[in-house]
């Protein structure tokens, strides 16, 4: 058994920096801070100064001297201590700190030391990430080694493309970020969006270009295509609508290869002929387009169109669109990419809820499809839920598209599970693989309201593919709000809350304070119920200092009685006033969501964005 002592020769190694004995290198940091360190650890620890300090030559006394005046001392300190120790401690800085460690490792080569940095800042540091996304957006993709961060800046982009491209500075992202983004499938914006984008940051590259394409010179297009030559090969030409080609393709013409634009106007005149291209598989959908998902997404909340007198699911707000659709449609099964089998459908699916099936039809391109809130399995017969439907899209007028809910009266046969294929209703929606000639498509009205299809011809199928629906909680709790506004609230409905919990112990205690009083007020009207006060005669064996003293007692007993009914009368105002607190305070606080919203907000002049760029 190896027994380990790091504890204390992390100690010592740190002792042997603080004596600063023995050392052969002076570096020089921030505003002429001066580090005496040892080149055999330098050397063995750090890969930069392995390959650097061999090169550097020694002075009269046999120093090294290295300048890094653009390192701020605290991040120097941190980072040499780490070298030597091998330990750091995060809990007491700042993420602007961490961000600089961060920087400055990559300067040194510290993988180990940036990839534990980079893991901090997203598990702890998550909400200053998003607070600050403009500024790691803009430079974490100068650093090779950042490559969790770049991940967490692409994955926010793609779902909402506008936090950057909406922005004056999006010119300025690093080419490797505008890469990175345009080869996401994932990418939530039209084609034709993209591309302008990308023509936009190709121009900003080169100022010399003028904004007119018409007026630009030959060696200007060339300037051009050298400047976009990685990402113009990222673009799904065929997904672009004709509108968008003309307009906006078509002026760049010259930016294209000879044999891509014959495919293009071929695609766009006679679209049933074959291309010779490799295509690009569509960025995220063969059969919908993200304005068909928004629609499906209202669908799902049962929203309804604005001033529609004749929607009767009991909607409760108009459709999404494509910019504050609060779902996430993730492809989990495209059957062109996974397979027409069942097995290959329940190989991706089984398991999985909330989930939308879509389809085109073979030869009419008709698209189909279904919801399902329920998990799919490959047993189990007929199934529960009043929240599935079946519908079919038009591509010219959604307007024209149909919705067709499970009637209430046969939500048991809602879903139906046997293994042969995804099967809504009793035949309402039903695919089926046929090994023999393919794979079908069948509906006919059983258990849903309407039949979503004129005939109940069996189809053949051309492609299909299954989403899970994700909410997006930023998306759901925006609206027109900023997202600083939204903090805003959610602090002070927190505070407003606690005044209302606070306002309900007063009233709670007032009340304890009143039932004590009262029998207070109950027991001394009973002590003093048969004391007479005027006057007094005495008798027996009594005598008159006695009954004086009774007096006297007696009449301070009914003082304090009075006094009693006094704090009574005082209490009970003081429950009516904290009531009427309370009913403020819930009023005020009803309409404030207390969700956590995750936030996106520009920050500047940080030392990191001036001295790293």
């Amino acid at each position: 058994m190896t027994t380990e002592f790091f504890k204390k020769l992390s100690s010592d190694f740190t002792q042997i920096l603080d004596d600063s004995e023995d050392y052969d290198v002076i570096v020089e940091v921030g505003e002429e801070q001066l580090y005496l360190i040892h080149s055999i650890i330098l050397r063995n620890r750090s890969p930069y100064f392995q390959k650097n300090l061999p090169i550097l030559a020694r002075d009269e006394f046999r120093i090294r001297k290295i300048k890094k005046t653009h390192i701020p001392v605290k991040v120097f300190d941190i980072i040499i201590r780490y070298i030597y120790g091998g330990t750091i401690s995060l809990e007491n800085l700042d993420p602007s700190l961490i961000y600089d460690l961060m920087v400055a490792g990559d300067e040194f080569c510290l993988d180990e030391f940036i990839n534990y940095l980079e893991s901090y800042l997203l598990d702890i540091n998550i909400e200053w990430l998003y607070k600050n996304f403009d500024l790691i957006y803009h430079t974490c993709f100068k650093y090779e080694t950042f490559q969790k961060l770049q991940k967490f800046c692409t994955d926010t982009v793609a779902k909402n493309p506008e936090i950057i491209f909406n922005t004056k500075e999006f010119t300025s992202i690093d080419e490797n970020a505008l890469v990175e983004l345009i080869k996401r499938d994932d990418l939530r914006l039209e084609e034709g969006k993209i591309w302008d984008q990308m023509i936009k940051w190709g121009i900003g590259q080169n100022p010399e270009l003028h904004d007119d394409p018409v007026k630009w010179k030959e060696e200007d297009y060339l300037s051009l295509e050298i400047t976009l030559q990685n990402c113009l090969p990222l673009i799904r030409y065929f997904q672009v609508s004709g509108d968008d080609f003309f307009d906006k393709i078509r002026p760049y013409k010259k930016l294209l290869s000879p044999s891509l634009w014959d495919d293009l106007i071929k695609h766009f005149i006679v679209p049933d002929r074959p291309i010779n291209n490799n295509l690009l598989l569509p960025r995220f959908s063969t059969v919908i387009t993200e304005t068909q998902v928004a629609l499906i997404s209202s669908w799902i909340d049962r929203k309804k169109k604005k001033n529609n007198d004749d929607n009767d699911n009991n909607d409760d707000d108009e459709f999404y669109n494509v910019s504050n659709n609060p779902y996430e449609f993730s492809l989990i099964f495209r059957a062109s990419r996974d397979g027409f089998s069942t097995k290959a459908f329940y190989d991706q699916c089984n398991g999985k809820d909330n989930t939308i099936i879509v389809l085109k039809v073979k030869d009419t391109k008709e698209i189909l499809g279904g919801y399902n809130p329920l998990a799919w399995h490959k047993i189990g017969g007929y199934q529960n839920t009043n929240d599935s439907f079946i519908f079919s899209l038009n591509d010219e007028d959604p307007q024209k598209s149909k919705l067709s809910r499970i009637q209430s009266s046969n939500s048991t046969s809602a879903m139906y599970y046997d293994g042969t294929g995804p099967q809504f209703g009793e035949s309402d929606l039903m695919l089926k693989n046929n090994n023999e000639f393919g794979f079908k498509a069948f509906c006919k009205k059983r258990c849903y309201e309407f039949p979503i299809r004129e005939t109940t011809d069996i189809s053949y199928v051309e492609d299909y593919e299954v989403f899970q629906i994700i909410c997006n909680v930023n998306k759901k709790t925006s609206g027109n709000e900023s997202k600083n506004e939204k903090m805003n609230d959610i602090k002070m409905s927190n505070e407003k809350m606690n005044d209302v919990k606070m306002s309900n112990e007063n009233v709670k205690t007032n009340n304890e304070n009143v039932k004590i009083n009262n029998e207070n007020v109950k027991t001394k009207n009973v002590k003093t119920k048969n004391v007479k006060t005027k006057n007094v005669k005495t008798s027996g064996n009594e005598s008159k200092n006695e009954k004086m003293n009774d007096i006297k007692m007696s009449n301070e007993k009914m003082n304090d009685v009075k006094m009693s009914n006094e704090n009574v009368k005082t209490n009970n105002e003081n429950v009516k006033i904290n009531n009427e607190n309370v009913k403020t305070k819930n009023v005020k606080t009803k309409n404030v969501k207390t969700k956590n919203v995750k936030v996106v907000e520009k920050k500047n002049n940080n030392y990191y964005s001036e001295k790293y760029s």
